[in-house]
C-alpha cells in the first residue's frame, strides 16, 4: 500500500517542498494508537527510521522507544569561531550566550534566491539594541534541569543533544522557571527579526555560509532535492545531533541551520511589514507562532536564514526545539 508522508512534512506545504511518498509493507502491523504516522525511509529498503506523529496540533503523545537509527555523531565539537571583540557570558545552567550588536539589515530574501517562498519579501530591518543570543539549542540536560522532565523524542541522544518536543507554551514556562531560577527577566525567546539578524551575521546569501548548504555544516535531509544549483549533501542523519557539531556561523553561533526548528517570540504574520522597520515585534494577536531554522528532517530550502514556518503555540514534535535570546 502507498502511505503519503504527514505530519511535520506539512512543513513542506509552506515552504514549497513537495509532499513524499513510501511504499509500506504492511501498516496492520504497527500500533493502532500510533496513526497516523511519519516514515523516514531509504528508498527501495527496509525501514531505516520510523516516527509517530499526530495529524493534529499539539500532540504530546509518543512512542517511548527510538526507533530510528543511531548514526555515530561525533562528540567532539569544533573549535568555535567567536569574533575576538564578541562579549560571552554564561549563566548557572552553563548556557553560553553571546552578546550580537545593534544593527541595520535586509530580512527576507531577494527574487532570485533559489527555492525562496512568497512570504519573505525582503525590506530593511533595524535592530535598535544590542542583545544576547545563546551559542547552541537549549540542551536536553539544561531543559531537565529546570522542567525536571526530559519531553524529548530522541531523549537517547543525551544531555547535550537539543530538547525537541515541545510547544511555544511549554517554551514560556520553562523560561519563566529559569529567570525565577536566576532572579531576573532577562531571558526570553527571540523576536523573528533578532533571529533572522543573528542567523546571518552580516551576511546576504542564502545561509550564513555561502550560497548552498553542505552535510559538514549543517543537520538536515541533503541527500536528495538540494536546492538549485548546489550539490547533494553527504548523508542524512535521520535525527538530532550534539548541539555545536558544526562550526558556528561569523557571530559565534551553532546550529541556525537545522538540527531543531527554533521557536521564535512572535505571532505568525503572512505579510512582512513595507517600508524600513524597527525592531519589529509581528502581530498583537494571533495563535500561530513562528518557527525558524529548519531541522534534521528538512532538505536546505527550508534551512535558509530566510525561510519561515508556524505552528500553533501547543504544537511539538521531533524536530521542533528552541534557544534562548537575553536582554543585556
Amino acid at each position: 500500500m502507498t502511505l503519503e508522508v504527514s505530519g511535520i512534512e506539512a512543513q513542506c506545504l509552506l515552504v514549497g517542498e513537495p509532499l513524499l511518498t513510501a511504499t509500506v509493507p504492511d501498516l496492520a502491523a504497527f500500533p493502532s494508537n500510533m496513526h497516523p504516522f511519519l516514515f523516514v525511509f531509504e528508498a527501495n529498503a527496509n525501514f531505516s527510521g520510523l516516527i509517530a506523529s499526530s495529524s493534529g496540533l499539539g500532540s504530546t503523545t509518543k512512542p517511548k522507544q527510538d526507533l530510528l537509527s543511531e548514526p555515530v555523531v561525533p562528540k567532539t565539537q569544533p573549535e568555535k569561531i567567536i569574533p575576538k571583540t564578541a562579549k560571552t557570558i554564561t549563566n548557572s545552567l552553563g548556557m553560553k550566550f553571546v552578546l550580537i550588536p545593534a544593527g541595520t539589515f535586509m530580512m527576507g530574501s531577494p527574487s532570485d534566491e533559489p527555492d525562496r517562498n512568497r512570504d519573505e519579501d525582503q525590506h530593511k530591518v533595524t535592530i535598535s539594541k544590542p542583545f544576547f543570543m545563546q551559542t547552541t539549542e537549549v540542551t536536553q540536560g539544561q531543559w531537565r534541569a529546570i522542567m525536571g522532565n526530559n519531553p524529548s523524542y530522541f531523549d537517547k541522544c543525551g544531555d547535550d543533544c537539543p530538547v525537541e518536543y515541545i510547544s511555544w507554551d511549554d517554551c514560556q514556562e520553562f523560561i519563566r522557571k529559569l529567570n525565577q531560577t536566576d532572579g531576573t527577566n532577562k531571558y526570553r525567546l527571540p523576536t523573528e527579526a533578532q533571529w533572522e539578524y543573528a542567523c546571518r551575521a552580516e551576511t546576504q546569501t542564502a545561509f550564513s555560509f555561502g550560497r548552498c548548504l553542505s552535510g559538514t555544516q549543517a543537520n538536515y535531509r541533503g541527500t536528495n532535492y538540494p536546492m538549485r544549483g548546489c550539490a547533494k549533501g553527504q548523508q542524512d542523519r535521520e535525527r538530532t545531533v550534539v548541539v555545536g557539531s558544526f562550526k558556528p556561523n561569523a557571530w559565534g553561533l551553532h546550529d541556525m541551520h537545522g538540527n531543531a526548528w527554533e521557536w521564535c517570540q512572535d505571532s505568525w504574520d503572512y505579510q512582512y511589514p513595507s517600508g524600513h522597520v524597527t525592531d519589529p515585534q509581528g502581530p498583537s494577536g494571533g495563535s500561530d507562532r513562528v518557527l525558524r531554522g529548519g531541522s534534521w528532517l528538512n532538505k536546505d530550502m527550508s534551512c535558509r536564514s530566510a525561510c519561515r514556518d508556524a505552528k500553533a503555540s501547543d504544537y511539538s514534535y521531533g524536530d521542533v526545539g528552541l534557544r534562548l535570546a537575553s536582554t543585556p
